[in-house]
């Protein structure tokens, strides 16, 4: 029978055939810190019990945690102060202790809002507004919208571009379909580039859109108005028509291509003249 060092009671027997020496982990490590604190050779006596014991260095004063925070609020009542605020005296159980309350110590400095004027106190010694709003008030500013171009007073400090959420959306969605028809306007392209390729007539890379604009958003062959808003295949939806067919040995470059309506393109079909 092996008895544990610790608390004398039987060490069972480890399944897995390894020694064991005390009971349990709570016994071992009880022992540890016992041998460990038995090592130092500072003998002092607690501050606050008065219970001799052994220090782990020359700074330690109190045996345990708990004498120590006994101490620290021992002193309760014992420092007479006065109230900066309220100027009537109390008794702190902190030496750092200012203020005799909570309400003394939010109300310690007297201000003028820079805003609207009025008194307040405050526990800091330079707040310039009396509240959020008076200062949201000084921080607003005058800009004009970039999509309505009216203008309007910005809810804060920074820059705002857009007078309201409207602007913002109208502006993102005008961005957003500006980038869908000149990836478009790409695909358009290169499916006219490998028509050329396949033909073996000279080709370049164009930017359709400016054909559009080029011809003020008309049709060419049948002088009525392109609506870009169409999409394919919608008869009235905007193609590109080259002048001389690629097929009849057209080239396709800015001069021999100009914007026309998918129906008239049809019916042109390889003619060279409408």
């Amino acid at each position: 029978m092996i008895e544990c060092p610790e608390c004398g009671s039987e060490v069972k027997n480890d399944p897995h055939g390894r020694k064991k020496i005390f009971c349990s982990d709570k016994c071992r490590n009880k022992n540890k810190n016992r041998r460990r604190i038995e090592k130092c050779k500072i003998k002092k006596k607690c501050e606050h019990c008065g219970i001799e014991y052994f220090a782990q260095n020359k700074k330690q004063k109190f045996c345990t945690v708990p004498c120590h925070a006994k101490n620290k609020y021992s002193h309760e009542g014992n420092f007479n102060k006065s109230c900066p605020t309220c100027k009537i005296d109390f008794n702190a159980h902190d030496t750092r202790k200012i203020y005799c309350s909570t309400e003394c110590k939010n109300n310690a400095y007297e201000h003028i809002c820079e805003q609207c004027g009025t008194n307040f106190k405050s526990y800091f010694k330079d707040s310039k507004y009396c509240s959020r709003q008076c200062s949201g008030t000084k921080a607003k500013h005058e800009s004009i919208c970039e999509c309505c171009g009216g203008g309007f007073i910005g809810k804060n400090n920074r820059a705002n571009k857009f007078c309201s959420r409207n602007c913002f959306l109208k502006q993102i969605n005008a961005r957003v379909d500006e980038i869908s028809s000149k990836k478009t306007s790409r695909l358009s392209d290169a499916h006219h580039i490998i028509r050329a390729k396949k033909h073996g007539v000279r080709w370049q890379y164009i930017d359709l859109i400016e054909i559009y604009k080029r011809d003020n958003f008309v049709c060419q062959i049948c002088n009525e108005d392109i609506n870009m808003n169409l999409s394919h295949p919608h008869p009235l939806s905007a193609s590109i028509d080259h002048i001389i067919p690629l097929s009849r040995g057209g080239t396709h470059v800015e001069g021999n291509i100009h914007g026309a309506h998918l129906r008239c393109n049809i019916q042109k079909s390889d003619k060279i003249n409408a």
